[in-house]
C-alpha cells in the first residue's frame, strides 16, 4: 500500500480523503456484516436448526421471563381486595379517590412493614 503524506494535503483535500475513507469503511463493515451473516446461517443450517430456531425464540423466552417476574402489587384497595396497585405509573381511579378524600397513600400498603 502507497503511503499518503497527509501533510502535504489542503484542508478540502484533506477533507475530501477523510470522506472517502469513511465511505469506504462503511463498505468493507457492510461486507464483513454480510459475510458474518452467511456464515452463521450456513453453522445453523449445518446443524439443522433455523435462525428463528436459534435466535428468535431465545430472545422470546427472556421476554417470556421477564414478564413472568413482575412486581407484586404494593398497594391494595380495602373495599376490594381485586384492585391493587404496583407502585409504578400513573395511580388507578380507586387510589385517586381515597386519596382525594383524606387517605395517604401508606394507608394502602399491602405490607406496612
Amino acid at each position: 500500500m502507497a503511503k499518503l503524506n497527509v501533510d502535504k494535503l489542503s484542508f478540502k483535500e484533506l477533507a475530501e480523503f477523510t470522506k472517502a475513507a469513511e465511505n469506504r469503511m462503511a463498505e468493507l463493515r457492510n461486507q464483513s456484516i454480510d459475510e458474518l451473516r452467511e456464515k452463521i446461517a450456513n453453522m445453523v443450517k449445518e446443524e439443522g436448526f433455523t435462525i428463528d430456531e436459534v435466535i428468535v425464540e431465545k430472545k422470546f423466552k427472556k421476554f417470556i421471563k421477564k414478564a413472568k417476574n413482575t412486581l407484586p402489587p404494593k398497594y391494595q384497595n380495602p373495599d376490594d381486595e381485586n384492585q391493587t396497585y404496583k407502585g409504578r405509573g400513573p395511580q388507578p381511579q380507586w387510589l385517586k379517590d381515597k386519596i382525594d378524600a383524606g387517605g395517604k397513600l401508606e394507608d394502602f400498603l399491602i405490607d406496612k412493614s
